[in-house]
């Protein structure tokens, strides 16, 4: 699981290059993590309450990303969101 996500995430940060706005890296990435999650029989509360909060986070994670295109503050915000979003869920 831990590979599919890091592949996800290359493949929502190489949209997010490409068209510049947030919501369609977060849905390349949330979908996929939500279906996986179903149908390995995730309980339908605590999958909800995740994809909620996952949600939040990779949205401000490709807003900020939008937001600072160059420089230590674009290199931290990535390597931060990184750590976050594949150790933290």
């Amino acid at each position: 699981m831990f590979i599919l996500k890091i592949l996800l995430l290359m493949a929502a940060l190489q949209l997010h290059t490409q068209t510049d706005e947030p919501v369609k890296p977060t849905l390349l990435y949330l979908i996929p993590i939500v279906i996986l999650s179903l149908f390995s029989g995730a309980n339908i509360f605590h999958l909800l309450f995740v994809s909620i909060i996952l949600g939040c986070v990779l949205l401000c994670y490709f807003l900020f990303l939008s937001r600072w295109k160059d420089g230590l503050p674009y290199y931290g915000i990535m390597i931060g969101g990184l750590v976050i979003i594949l150790i933290g869920f």
